[in-house]
């Protein structure tokens, strides 16, 4: 059955300093490396949502760029990391916040990342400064693409004009970064390293959205209101329900689950390392909707 997609919608300006009017090639890069970068934080904050980025404007006077992220999410997803109705606000917002952090940290490593409350964290740069974005921003200090498109756009921004800057505006809210910013976020960030990793197991109930009739291949189940994969070990289960088994909408089981997550130089879990795999299949696929049931892991 097609679930309903619920769509959001936000708006993103970025202006750049000198004449109205840039490269033909060089605008469809910034284009291109602005689009991805979002994308790459929209799947941080619901790897199961689908964005398409607009643009809705060119202004004159210097060149701007009015974004538009369209944001689509299953409504049955609606539990998770940010809600279908706020998703393109929360994306954009952790957009603002990847500019935040690499305008702070001027392409040295952060001295520290501290999670708050809300979703948030505050980032401590090697001159004791900080600032505070959503903790999806982190993406860019943990994944190389996403730092390597914020060194791409800051490369053409200077190329554009080598002595100017630019401004990223959300909601009235603005990055405001100067020629000296721009020059310092051209340089990439330290590649973060694992250290090391963390591996346990819980016993969990999870809602099943997704069975295989037959194989070996990853399960799909919703985990504290996030959608995961993982591959089911317990033969002794999966010889039953492929063999005569049925499986409906809000069917879930409780489990034995592995997780495996690395960790960063701060002892933090790398957001994307996650794999899970189900151990063991506690009696049968039950019928009842137990979102009150589930436990948080982390």
């Amino acid at each position: 059955m097609d679930m309903e997609l619920i769509e959001s919608r936000e708006m993103m300006s970025f202006h750049l300093d000198g004449e109205s009017e840039i490269d033909a090639a060089l605008l469809s890069k910034m284009i291109s490396d602005m689009a991805e970068l979002t994308k790459i934080t929209a799947k941080e904050v619901n790897p199961e949502a689908y964005l398409k980025m607009n643009v809705t404007a060119f202004k004159n006077g210097s060149f701007q760029i009015d974004f538009s992220a369209v944001c689509q999410v299953a409504e049955s997803l609606f539990d998770a990391f940010a809600p279908g109705v706020t998703l393109a606000a929360t994306v954009i917002g952790g957009v603002k916040g990847i500019f935040e952090i690499k305008k702070l940290l001027k392409g040295e490593k952060a001295k520290s990342v501290t999670e708050i409350q809300n979703g948030y964290i505050t980032v401590e740069s090697a001159t004791g400064k900080k600032v505070t974005v959503p903790a999806q921003s982190a993406v860019v200090m943990n994944v190389v693409q996403a730092d390597q498109l914020v060194t791409n756009i800051s490369e053409g921004a200077r190329e554009h004009n080598p002595d100017g800057g630019f401004t990223l505006t959300v909601r009235d809210e603005a990055v405001v970064c100067s020629s000296e910013d721009v020059s310092n976020m051209a340089k990439p960030l330290p590649v973060s390293e694992t250290v090391t990793c963390q591996r346990f197991r819980a016993d969990v109930t999870m809602r099943i959205r997704k069975a295989v009739l037959e194989g070996t291949s990853k399960w799909g189940f919703d985990l504290n209101g996030k959608a995961i994969e993982a591959a089911i070990t317990d033969d002794d289960f999966l010889e039953v329900f492929q063999h005569n088994g049925r499986v409906g909408k809000g069917d879930y089981i409780d489990a034995t689950i592995e997780i495996y997550v690395d960790l960063d130089l701060q002892g933090l879990p790398v957001k994307g390392t996650e794999k899970y795999t189900v151990i063991r299949v506690h009696g049968d696929i039950k019928h009842e909707n137990t979102e009150e049931k589930q436990e948080t892991l982390f």
